[in-house]
């Protein structure tokens, strides 16, 4: 099938080629050339096989890189897309996946970050952070989760790694060093 629709297409180009490129004659006789050669190779285009052809060389994702995304029909298409009920189930599925998830989060990571930042310089949202955080439930919510044993037992295994872990007892040995060397000149200067 992708064989027979490269053939196809590369016929219709060379076709084209040859209307164009007619060597002698008159200038009606290629004027005559050219246009039926044009109405054959639209023919062709706008043929089913036509069209399975185009649809195969789309799914090549070196040809689909080079489609510019900026034209008016294609942001047109996508807006009008993300609202049908099609596209909701579609990003339920896709989002769902993790793979996809994360590629897509990351695409979109700098634009978040900026939109964050934007809004924590608005006082209404600003407003908004401060009222949420004093909300009574919110509170207790959070109380319940820092007094639940899970919580403790994660806190623990955190703090055990990090204990374990040779930066940080690198660095503890430093900090150990210089207060056992501040120890006795601070007794000095008592």
């Amino acid at each position: 099938m992708r064989s027979g629709a490269l053939i196809l297409l590369l016929s219709a180009f060379f076709l084209t080629l040859s209307g164009c490129n007619l060597a002698g004659g008159s200038n009606h006789e290629e004027k005559v050339d050219y246009e039926e050669t044009k109405k054959m190779v639209m023919d062709i285009i706008k043929s089913e096989d036509g069209k399975k052809a185009f649809q195969e060389v789309l799914k090549d994702p070196k040809i689909r890189e080079q489609f510019v995304l900026d034209d008016p029909l294609v942001t047109n298409t996508i807006q009008t897309n993300l609202t049908s009920d099609k596209s909701k189930t579609f990003w339920q599925k896709n989002l769902s996946d993790p793979k996809f998830a994360s590629t897509y989060a990351k695409s979109l990571k700098s634009e978040h970050e900026k939109l964050l930042k934007d809004l924590m310089k608005d006082p209404a949202y600003q407003k908004q952070i401060i009222s949420l955080m004093q909300d009574p439930q919110l509170s207790s919510s959070y109380l319940k989760v820092l007094q639940s044993q899970q919580y403790r037992d994660t806190v623990q295994k955190v703090m055990l790694e990090t204990m374990d872990s040779p930066l940080f007892k690198a660095k503890m040995q430093d900090t150990i060093i210089k207060a056992a060397e501040e120890m006795p000149a601070s007794k000095a200067k008592k």
